[in-house]
């Protein structure tokens, strides 16, 4: 799974020249690798950026109902999704933090949805990017989960982490 992130400058400029000059949108996209399963849904409540001096800030989600973005992760294995955008003040960027209210697996030849735990209910990733006033960024997430531990956790009624490997990708403007 993939996650993107764009910073980009709107029309804001012209109408708040002092506040909006040093600022960028971030677009925040997910895709996925392939795997054993037949669906691995995921709701996540919030996803969020963390500058070099440690604030976070969170951005706005793509789509998202009341409970969250919830999607089926291997829908994107050949594509992207956005799943989140923002504008943010212009400087250096160090992670990114999805919430993860959500997480079920279900084997391919089966009709049950199987619970996930998500340690501390966060995927965290460390990344490093730029957003530079007025323009955009996209930064990817590729979430890539080990189906055959999962499968034989299932298989066998055990309580199963998702403990997936990211890799980001940063598209600089």
């Amino acid at each position: 799974m993939a996650v993107s992130i764009i910073t980009s400058m709107s029309a804001l400029p012209a109408i708040f020249p002092n506040v909006m000059a040093n600022r960028g949108t971030l677009i925040v996209k997910i895709t996925d690798a392939p795997v054993e399963l037949s669906n691995l849904f995921l709701t996540i409540d919030d996803i969020g950026v963390q500058d070099e001096s440690g604030d976070w800030t969170s951005l706005t989600l793509v789509s998202s109902g009341d409970e969250g973005l919830r999607f089926d992760l291997l829908e994107f294995e050949s594509t992207t999704m956005d799943a989140a955008t923002g504008e943010l003040e212009a400087g250096e960027y160090n992670s990114i933090r999805m919430s993860v209210k959500e997480a079920s697996a279900r084997l391919i030849d089966s009709e049950i949805d199987v619970p996930l735990r998500v340690p501390s209910e966060k995927i965290k990733v460390v990344v490093q990017f730029t957003i530079e006033k007025g323009e955009d960024t996209t930064v990817i997430l590729d979430i890539q989960v080990d189906s055959t531990e999962m499968s034989i956790a299932i298989a066998n009624n055990a309580e199963h982490n998702l403990r997936p490997v990211v890799t980001a990708t940063v598209i600089d403007p």
